[in-house]
């Protein structure tokens, strides 16, 4: 019976020790997700309080807006998103320039943009996005 009982011991030790190891390898493994995860969500927090925009003022004979970048972030144009009366414009149709720099892609702190729309905004609310949280609208006159 001795040596059946050390042979039982020796199994059971053996599977405890296989399980500790599977067990703190997967804890680790979680910790290092989860640690990750929040350093992710610390930058995209730094990113969206670093980032507002303004419009600055609508030209309803050119249907244009000039909209000023006051966020410490640089915002890429295709992350700019136009809605006139709560509907989404297809970015195709719009024209949009860095004033002072065409041809560029990159929205710069302290930079304005022109948005060239494809209709007509006289009496139209319209919004500008920026990655979909600085925002800022307005309400075009009547010309």
């Amino acid at each position: 019976m001795g040596l059946s009982v050390s042979a039982a011991t020796a199994i059971l030790f053996t599977a405890a020790v296989i399980t500790f190891s599977i067990v703190f390898g997967a804890m680790t493994d979680l910790e290092e997700k989860v640690a990750d995860a929040q350093d992710e969500s610390v930058a995209r927090n730094e990113e969206i309080r670093g980032t507002s925009i303004s419009i600055v003022s609508v030209d309803g004979l050119n249907d244009s807006l000039l909209v000023r970048n006051d966020g410490g972030e640089t915002i890429t144009l295709q992350d700019v998103d136009v809605l006139v009366n709560g509907t989404l414009c297809n970015w195709t149709m719009l024209r949009i320039t860095v004033e002072g720099h065409p041809g560029s892609n990159i929205w710069a702190p302290g930079e304005s943009i022109i948005i060239e729309l494809p209709g007509e905004i006289e009496n139209a609310r319209v919004k500008v996005t920026a990655y979909g949280w600085a925002s800022d609208h307005v309400q075009a006159e009547a010309i």
